[in-house]
């Protein structure tokens, strides 16, 4: 982690209004200002003003109304502080690029701004280090892939940049077959007065007709009053049904096994909690659902394919960075997805020689005793057989 006080945030906002410039600035701010709302603004959230305003535009407004009354430091100022002492190394390293890159900063291709703060960011880990960076100009008109960073150190380093949106259409697809698999099971416990922890699993994405089939057995299970793993092998769907409790009987809380042992895609757990007079904490109602497809997630597989894809951006001439953040943390990244992961990683690895290692980072925002603090998350992967491995002498930028 970067540990900035407050004074310095301040000094390093300053240093991103300064480089994007007053005339850029203000006429985005003065569009935030003049903005009205519509009517529902409690049902308004960020990805509305997302839509409506430039990213950094609107970070820094956030920022300069909260530096009119905040007494210590938030997510947003130092995401903002962040980027501004990454553009500070950067201007003091007298980065070649520098003025092209805090174009598309603050491009009207608003879907640039996020590449390019990853890019700055990964420019700045190694311009910190000693080593010369140079952003890459794209030459797209005469159809040429080119690496985002080129690295001055021995025959020089290519790196390659991606950045994976938090947002994920199939995720969230099956998540919503998921939870309406959730909505009516909740129904049929109540019906039938029994409550059940339910693992659901399917060797494919659920489709429409696969909800409608699993929601038929998962009813006339629990019409039966069922328990075990049933299996349907030619809808490839296999479903766990243990039973917890009656319909409203309470039972003291502490831990339970759902009906699997596997690691679940997709969990939900719901009860209604009471306290004795002796603190002694009870449930009633306790039921436990989980999903999984066997397709890996697009939270994996995003990132693997986007591995894969980036071999062709590089020359092969010399040594190949691949870095990759997936923006913040995902909650729902177990164990078990780290392993896929590694493994979805390795595997392109080891079938192209032109990468040399990958880092796949995540930000995360935390409470310190010394107050918020701002930082990364990264994972490592070393191509052993690549055609250029890294020089010896070469650290990869992974900061703690």
């Amino acid at each position: 982690m970067t540990w900035i006080d407050f004074e310095t945030c301040v000094e390093y906002i300053a240093a991103v209004k300064r480089l994007v410039g007053d005339a850029w600035l203000s006429q985005e701010l003065d569009r935030i200002g003049a903005y009205e709302p519509p009517e529902r603004p409690d049902r308004l959230g960020y990805t509305h003003y997302y839509d409506e305003f430039h990213p950094l535009a609107f970070l820094i407004y956030q920022v300069d109304e909260q530096l009119k009354s905040c007494v210590q430091a938030t997510q947003q100022i130092l995401r903002l502080s962040y980027l501004g002492k990454n553009l500070s190394v950067l201007e003091n390293a007298n980065s070649k690029g520098l003025d092209w890159k805090l174009g598309e900063l603050t491009s009207s291709t608003k879907t640039m701004f996020d590449k390019a703060v990853y890019e700055i960011e990964t420019a700045a880990g190694y311009a910190e280090r000693g080593h010369p960076v140079e952003f890459v100009e794209t030459k797209s008109n005469e159809k040429m892939r080119t690496p985002d960073i080129f690295i001055s150190f021995a025959d020089g380093l290519e790196v390659e940049c991606k950045r994976k949106d938090w947002k994920s259409q199939r995720d969230a697809r099956n998540a919503d077959r998921w939870n309406l698999i959730i909505r009516r099971a909740c129904g049929w416990t109540e019906y039938f007065g029994l409550n059940y922890a339910i693992y659901v699993r399917t060797q494919r994405d659920p489709d429409a007709r696969d909800v409608a089939f699993i929601l038929d057995q998962i009813r006339a299970l629990l019409k039966g009053r069922r328990e075990g793993t049933f299996e349907f092998p030619a809808k490839g769907v296999c479903i766990s049904l243990k039973i917890l409790s009656e319909t409203d009987q309470e039972i003291e809380a502490g831990g339970f096994l759902l009906a699997s042992r596997e690691e679940p895609e997709y969990s939900s757990t719901q009860w209604q909690d009471r306290r004795d007079e002796f603190g002694r904490r009870f449930r009633k109602n306790l039921r436990a659902f989980a999903f999984k497809s066997e397709e890996l997630p697009d939270r994996i597989a995003s990132i693997v394919r986007s591995v894969r894809d980036a071999r062709r951006q590089f020359s092969a001439a010399v040594p190949a960075l691949v870095h990759v953040q997936v923006n913040l943390v995902d909650p729902q990244m177990t164990g078990h997805d780290l392993e896929r992961l590694d493994s979805g990683i390795e595997s392109v690895l080891r079938n192209n020689s032109t990468i040399s290692a990958v880092v796949v980072s995540g930000e995360f925002f935390d409470e310190h005793e010394l107050g918020p603090c701002y930082g990364h998350i990264r994972l490592t992967y070393k191509n052993e057989s690549a055609k250029h491995p890294l020089p010896p002498d070469f650290e990869l930028y992974r900061e703690s």
